[in-house]
């Protein structure tokens, strides 16, 4: 009895000679496949190097009118904040008059 038996006496998966072949052939596959994408990915960036720079796709996705968030400027980021403040700022100034009006009405019985 070989140490590769199973218990139950069916052929075990690993070491049988059967198996060399299709698993050969699948992994070149595999290796030809995965040399093939490499290539055309090089032949690309090889193109693209005599022409002008196209915008990656960080920057593609970044500024796609389907994306709900947009890069900012400092301009822009500091007239935002500006707008928000002046929000705050009426409000304040709303809650101090509402503040004022409920103190004359709690002052005069």
């Amino acid at each position: 009895m070989s140490s590769l038996e199973c218990i139950s006496g069916a052929e075990p998966v690993i070491g049988t000679r059967s198996h060399i072949l299709p698993g050969t052939i699948v992994f070149s596959l595999f290796g030809l496949c995965g040399q093939t994408i490499y290539n055309r990915v090089d032949a690309r960036e090889l193109s693209s190097n005599n022409q002008e720079k196209a915008p990656s796709l960080w920057h593609r996705l970044v500024h796609s009118r389907f994306n709900p968030m947009k890069v900012l400027s400092d301009e822009d980021y500091e007239h935002m904040l500006c707008e928000k403040l002046l929000r705050v700022e009426a409000e304040i100034a709303l809650l101090d008059e509402e503040m004022s009006k409920l103190k004359q009405t709690s002052e005069s019985p």
